[in-house]
């Protein structure tokens, strides 16, 4: 079939919008910068307040940073890498489980498909050994 051309009021009914919408869009844009340095600028004069206010005066944030950099530097950074790697550990076998279970159905139905006589190596849907196996 010969699709029918557009009328020359659609043409320009549709370019109309088209510039509409690219005018918002750029005002959104700009409307999320001018927020965001904002913010940014208001967090940092108020940083800097605070700072002046305690500047000269022995407080208890001067003990605490004391405190903190008695301990050895490299024992906390290696106990922070040492947790970061344990929750990254966790967060990615919970990420590969949750994918096999969501792609377990369709693999075997793609496995039937090929072979009707396939037996199933009875793993639980989230890829792990059944209890009464170990």
């Amino acid at each position: 079939m010969q699709q029918k051309s557009k009328s020359k009021n659609m043409r320009e009914a549709e370019l109309s919008f088209l510039k509409l919408s690219k005018i918002l869009d750029v005002c959104v844009q700009l409307i999320t910068y001018l927020i965001k340095w904002s913010v940014i600028a208001f967090v940092t004069y108020y940083v800097y307040l605070s700072i002046i206010s305690i500047s000269g005066k022995n407080t208890s944030a001067d003990i605490a940073i004391s405190v903190l950099f008695e301990l050895e530097l490299l024992s906390k950074l290696m106990a922070l890498v040492g947790v970061g790697g344990t929750i990254y550990g966790f967060l990615q076998r919970k990420l590969r489980k949750d994918t096999i279970e969501r792609l377990q159905t369709r693999i075997t139905e793609l496995e039937k498909d090929v072979d009707q006589n396939r037996s199933s190596s009875n793993l639980t849907k989230r890829g792990d050994t059944r209890l009464e196996d170990r």
